[in-house]
């Protein structure tokens, strides 16, 4: 596994710096040239599948969502999904 840090800047830029945990020097590359780079190195054996792609989830307006809960609770803190933290109502 190859750890990369990416440095963001306020302004758009074409050319981002990146530096792998491989010692290398820091280098310059297009962000789409560095994502690609990224998933090449780190796709699974069979090479990317639909099932892969991140599924759009977005919280829905008029509907209760729980933010925090204790351990183990269907919440965004814990690393639910907004679907999976959905308040369900009690009857």
């Amino acid at each position: 596994m190859v750890k990369v840090t990416v440095t963001a800047c306020a302004h758009k830029a074409s050319w981002i710096p990146y530096q792998t945990n491989k010692g290398d020097l820091m280098t310059k590359m297009k962000l789409e040239q560095l994502i690609k780079k990224i998933n090449k190195e780190n796709a699974p054996p069979n090479g990317w599948s639909p099932e892969d792609a991140v599924k759009e989830d977005k919280p829905e307006a008029g509907k209760v969502y729980a933010l925090t809960g204790g351990p183990g609770s269907k919440c965004i803190a814990n690393g639910y999904s907004w679907a999976d933290s959905l308040v369900k109502e009690e009857k």
